[in-house]
């Protein structure tokens, strides 16, 4: 038999696999949003951030997150971003614990004004992802092809069990 051969990935397809594992709809808006005025800039945003920087194999996508909230919420400037990311973060196993923690840790080397706008961008994060039924995992770190195919039995929420799908970011009663 002959071994059939797979060609890489472009950088392009790369990253908007990345994209679309890591932020969702919330990413594919920020492309579609560059559409009218800048499609080129898409273009570098996918192959340059995710398919070159986050398509790397030594860190995790949780672990990438968490420095992106970091720097975003140390910014102070970057509230749309800094959303997205949260959701990314939530979308890649961070709990609202964790990220409350990357929040309060920005408060000693960013300041308190940053770490009270980075409240303020998780707090809408979170009640969005109520409005839509949204939950993020509560039971520990989930990482690559697990991310897709995980499902995690959340405690106990409103006095029922509900386990939460990471396929589709939905919780569901059991």
């Amino acid at each position: 038999m002959t071994p059939t051969h797979t060609p890489p990935q472009t950088r392009l397809e790369r990253g908007t696999a990345a994209m679309a594992a890591i932020d969702g709809e919330a990413g594919e808006n920020v492309i579609a949003s560059l559409a009218g005025i800048a499609p080129d800039f898409a273009t570098y945003l996918l192959e340059f951030p995710f398919g070159d920087i986050y398509s790397r194999p030594d860190l995790s996508l949780r672990d990438r997150e968490i420095a992106t909230i970091a720097a975003l919420c140390a910014m102070g400037t970057a509230r749309p971003q800094l959303e997205v990311h949260i959701e990314a973060g939530m979308n890649v196993g961070l709990t609202r614990v964790e990220i409350t923690e990357i929040l309060m840790q920005m408060s000693i080397y960013a300041g308190f004004p940053a770490a009270l706008n980075g409240f303020a961008a998780a707090k809408a994060v979170f009640a969005r992802r109520e409005d839509q039924g949204i939950y993020p995992p509560s039971c520990g770190s989930i990482t690559g092809d697990e991310n897709r195919e995980f499902c995690c039995l959340l405690s106990q929420f409103n006095g029922r069990k509900w386990r939460y799908n990471v396929t589709h970011h939905r919780r569901h009663r059991v």
